[in-house]
């Protein structure tokens, strides 16, 4: 008992000394912090990148992101959920720098891009193991400080996780505050039973996640959630598919929901996966296999959906890897196998959300740091 306190003392310093305040206890809202209305907030989008192991797939989107601004005049930035297996090549290390230099957020992803062991053979008959307290440590330590020490940031610079595959289980989050990361971006919010434009804003793990309870990913294995107090939840925001009555307004024909549902086999809901992966991959791999102009049109419905509802943030997860002409599975998206139209996907859409004028394509911490701190509520006109 008294080695255990002695460790739980020595980890408690460790985490002050990185300046990370863990008396955050935020819980689940659907309405924006700090009494504002939905019109006075930002409408952020998250955009973030897993992965990072192809220097031209970087290059893309930082030129891209460059090339633009967020409509109050501010640089477009964007988070980078990397492994750090992938600085053996000194271009994508040299990007990531570039990428700090425009001000965008490195964040971490595991070393070894591993995570629970699900048996997804026979149906998914259950899990093969579950991932202990050490392998989490092993994963998110070493490759917090190859980030660290390769990139010349300062422990509070790496505030941010995503986990593989969005797979986690209870230790995941042990660890995160173990090692004195600020904030996780691997629970879906926004399920079956819950409707686009109300979705929960970001809150602390001190009592669980509204959106890990009702997901089938909880229900299914059996994966339970306790607390983690003062560690941030940026909930990864399901996508909404457009209903029949809106489809023609987003240029695609009606029926998208239906035609997605009798592919994959259940009902979802008009829901999507918040990733790239999960909209073009094949329906053996979890995926809806969108086209072009699919992808868009969800992507599109989904911001003003948002936007016109109590504006939480958007989070879109990609994988600069997926737009390069050499990408290692391309048949894979078998409805969009040409990287060109990958990449135009994600540039229209930047591009539509521009010309909303509340917008702001912003880092993870960003918006966690709006959360935390009352901004300046932008004043209204008196009517004389």
């Amino acid at each position: 008992m008294l080695y255990r306190r002695i460790v739980l003392f020595v980890c408690l310093l460790f985490v002050f000394a990185l300046g990370y305040d863990f008396s955050d206890n935020v819980a689940p809202s659907r309405t924006p912090p700090h009494g504002l209305s939905p019109a006075d907030v930002p409408q952020f989008i998250v955009l973030g990148s897993d992965d990072q192991s192809n220097a031209e797939g970087m290059k893309w989107i930082l030129d891209f992101i460059e090339s633009r601004q967020n409509p109050d005049g501010s640089p477009i930035t964007m988070v980078f959920y990397t492994n750090c297996r992938n600085f053996s090549n000194p271009s994508v290390v040299g990007q990531h720098k570039r990428a700090i230099s425009m001000g965008c957020e490195i964040g971490n992803h595991t070393t070894d891009h591993i995570a629970l062991e699900l048996d997804w053979n026979a149906g998914g008959a259950g899990i093969k193991r579950q991932m202990t307290l050490q392998d989490w440590r092993d994963e998110i330590q070493s490759c917090q400080d190859a980030i660290i020490s390769t990139l010349g940031l300062t422990p509070e610079q790496v505030a941010g996780f995503r986990t593989p595959y969005l797979a986690y289980n209870d230790n995941t989050f042990t660890v995160l505050r173990e090692v004195g990361l600020m904030y996780d971006v691997s629970i879906i919010e926004g399920h079956s039973t819950e409707r686009i434009g109300s979705y929960y804003w970001p809150h602390t793990l001190d009592n669980g996640s509204p959106g890990h309870n009702a997901s089938w990913y909880r229900k299914f294995f059996d994966i339970p959630i306790g607390s983690h107090p003062g560690l941030w939840l940026l909930p990864c925001y399901n996508f909404a598919m457009p209903p029949d009555n809106k489809c023609e307004e987003y240029g695609i024909e009606s029926g998208l929901i239906n035609s997605i549902d009798k592919m994959v086999g259940w009902a979802t809901s008009g829901k999507a996966t918040p990733l790239d992966y999960n909209l073009w991959a094949g329906r053996n791999a979890g995926g809806y296999e969108l086209n072009k102009d699919q992808s868009i049109a969800v992507l599109k419905y989904t911001l003003d959906r948002k936007y016109e509802g109590n504006r939480t943030p958007m989070t879109l997860g990609m994988h600069t890897d997926f737009y390069v002409d050499d990408y290692h599975s391309p048949a894979d998206y078998v409805n969009i196998q040409d990287a060109a139209e990958r990449r135009a996907v994600i540039e229209e859409f930047i591009d539509y959300a521009l010309t909303l004028e509340d917008v702001r394509f912003v880092t993870g911490m960003d918006v966690i740091d709006f959360m935390r701190t009352p901004p300046e509520v932008k004043a209204v006109p008196v009517k004389r």
